[in-house]
């Protein structure tokens, strides 16, 4: 989400304090905000398609190190038979 459209709504709502936590001003009135819901509807969805091609993303990576150290084996191993 950018910042600009979360922040201005995160910073209405939403009390930092000292130790960065996170606590509503007015707990039940964001509780049936449908604008707060909307957001972390979005944010949820966001973090979920992220995960998902991280992993994927993931998978492909530890498939092409495995590639490459299978190749680079076989060539030290032919590299040994010739000297």
């Amino acid at each position: 989400m950018h910042q600009s459209s979360g922040l201005p709504f995160v910073m209405k709502y939403i009390h930092y304090n000292a130790s960065s936590r996170a606590r509503p001003n007015d707990f039940e009135k964001l509780r049936h905000n449908t604008e707060f819901h909307n957001l972390l509807g979005y944010k949820l969805v966001t973090r979920q398609h992220s995960i998902y091609f991280s992993s994927e993303a993931r998978k492909k990576v530890i498939s092409l190190i495995s590639k490459i150290d299978k190749e680079l084996r076989i060539k030290r191993e032919l590299y040994d038979k010739i000297f």
